[in-house]
């Protein structure tokens, strides 16, 4: 399993593709993240990338990921991806 950067959100975003965090999703995730905790760190900061953080742009980025393939517990990754929002942002 290939490990990554969660503390960066420049090396999720600069090194992983969609296709291939998919493929980290669905081989079970990484050492140390469930798939569902994977899908909610990229879906946390592919939105900051955009520019827009909310429930709905995370929901759309997990949607993504869902419709490639990668197999995780959606309502799990927002609850995750919304708590690290919260946590980074200090809300």
């Amino acid at each position: 399993m290939e490990a990554f950067n969660t503390s960066s959100c420049e090396t999720l975003r600069q090194t992983l593709s969609l296709e291939r965090v998919a493929e980290i999703i669905n081989q079970g995730g990484t050492p140390t993240h469930e798939p569902y905790e994977v899908a909610a760190h990229f879906a946390y900061e592919a939105s900051l990338a955009a520019g827009h953080l909310s429930e709905s742009r995370l929901t759309e980025q997990l949607t993504t990921l869902a419709d490639l393939g990668a197999d995780f517990d959606q309502p799990a990754a927002l609850r995750a991806a919304k708590a690290i929002a919260m946590h980074k942002l200090n809300i």
